[in-house]
């Protein structure tokens, strides 16, 4: 634990008027020890303007580390693919996943493929970027309902594929 950033929440402590034991303190600190300490005393200096009590810590973190909300990151998330459409370009698909990551290039996959986004013109980007959007927060409310599935889910085990051998059940010998 850091002492400047003891210090920094012993002062809001003592300006909020807070009946606090110095165990708590040192829990914040060290909480607050992965943030840069210059950071840490923005937040700070935010909730001593703003807020009447001493925080939970979950204030302060909110404050260094906000969350998109749903409509945001799906907002984002459109933004960034469309983005990556003409920065890597149709031939160079490996380097718009890489840069996407796993969860956006889903979003790819179910639209079609890297290739056929690709394809879209410039009249029909305002709609691509509305469907991206909505299949982000759909997939958004499903990962929370299940955060496990990192797979398709209309993909269950069971459904035949095609191998050299012919059709087989997936797990068949």
């Amino acid at each position: 634990m850091s002492k400047q950033t003891f210090d920094e929440i012993k002062k809001l402590a003592i300006l909020k008027n807070a009946n606090t034991t110095s165990e708590r303190l040192n829990l914040y600190a060290k909480i607050l020890d992965s943030y840069d300490l210059e950071l840490v005393k923005k937040a700070i200096v935010k909730i001593a303007l703003e807020s009447k009590f001493f925080p939970d810590i979950s204030e302060i973190v909110a404050i260094l580390d906000p969350k998109m909300d749903e409509k945001a990151e799906a907002n984002e998330m459109a933004g960034a693919i469309i983005e990556s459409i003409s920065r890597y370009g149709r031939y160079h698909g490996e380097g718009a996943a890489a840069y996407l990551g796993k969860k956006a290039w889903l979003v790819v996959s179910r639209l079609g493929g890297w290739s056929d986004l690709c394809k879209v013109t410039n009249s029909e980007l305002n709609t691509l970027r509305a469907q991206i959007r909505d299949l982000s927060q759909a997939m958004n409310q499903l990962s929370k309902t299940n955060p496990e599935n990192e797979k398709i889910p209309y993909k269950k085990e069971g459904l035949q594929q095609l191998n050299f051998d012919g059709l087989k059940l997936l797990g068949e010998k």
